[in-house]
């Protein structure tokens, strides 16, 4: 799997350079402590998966991945959300795309994934510093939630995001 990343994001040409060199870092040294991640919005699978099978398929292909699930609970306001960019979307669906990421996220476990909710999410910083604790960060702590989609799609200019200067990933 890390050649696959190897492919998409490979280490600068300096580095892929002198790696045959004595004293310069292998690339395995050099990436050693890279933590590559990836956002999606949605889970395609509800219509030809099951949460179990799309959840085994991840266990399987990706078994030492953490997988952060975002839901809304409050669904009336979601479906007005993708209305108000034009996707079709009803109550209905909403509620059943929920269902399976909740159900989904049970299937993956608690090692794997943590079910979060956008509305507790954006109100209170513990959920965030949860997660970081959770992925394996130290001594970090978010003072502040920032707001990328303020007012829809504003950028949030005013939170200083500043997780302490204590804060790191072990080795």
């Amino acid at each position: 799997m890390q050649d696959i990343f190897y492919t998409l994001n490979p280490p600068p040409a300096k580095v892929q350079q002198r790696v045959h060199l004595r004293g310069e870092p292998s690339i395995f040294e050099y990436d050693r402590d890279k933590i590559l991640g990836f956002k999606t919005i949605r889970l395609h699978a509800i219509d030809t998966w099951t949460p179990k099978q799309a959840a085994d398929f991840l266990k399987e292909n990706f078994p030492c991945s953490r997988i952060i699930v975002n839901i809304r609970s409050d669904i009336q306001s979601q479906v007005q959300s993708k209305i108000k960019l034009g996707w079709s979307m009803d109550l209905e669906g909403q509620l059943r795309q929920n269902t399976f990421l909740r159900e989904f996220s049970a299937h993956l476990g608690e090692e794997m994934a943590r079910l979060i909710d956008m509305n507790e999410r954006t109100k209170d910083v513990s959920v965030l510093n949860s997660l970081l604790e959770w992925l394996g960060f130290v001594d970090c702590h978010f003072q502040e939630i920032l707001h990328e989609n303020r007012d829809r799609f504003e950028v949030d200019t005013e939170t200083q995001i500043n997780v302490g200067d204590q804060c790191y990933y072990p080795n």
